[in-house]
């Protein structure tokens, strides 16, 4: 005897059914899958935010690094002439007050020259 197997028998449904129903599904997912999405692609913007200030520090702190060494460059400089140029002032000063004086110096040797 050949075994027989019980089969219930369905309506297959036709195309269009198919395909609303498959609509309908991928409708539902679609707000899941939206979701997923923007969520990643806040994460991914986060992540860029993250790194460009994280760049932008590290130049900033490099330029503030230069800015200071060239600032202090400056006043050692500065310093440097500083100190070879204020004896000279110092010096013009002191050849200017006899300078000024000087005709008054000449005046009383003349005077003293004169008397003799």
């Amino acid at each position: 005897m050949i075994p027989t197997r019980s089969s219930d028998n369905a309506d297959i449904p036709n195309i269009v059914d198919l395909l609303k129903g498959w609509i309908t599904q991928a409708q539902k997912a679609e707000y899941q899958i939206v979701r997923q999405m923007s969520q990643w692609f806040l994460d991914q913007i986060n992540l860029l935010k993250k790194n460009v200030k994280e760049v932008q520090d590290e130049i900033i702190d490099r330029y503030e690094a230069r800015l200071d060494k060239a600032h202090q460059e400056v006043e050692i400089d500065y310093e440097r002439k500083k100190n070879v140029w204020e004896p000279i002032y110092r010096q013009s000063l002191g050849l200017r007050s006899e300078f000024v004086a000087l005709p008054q110096i000449l005046e009383k040797k003349e005077g003293l020259s004169s008397r003799t």
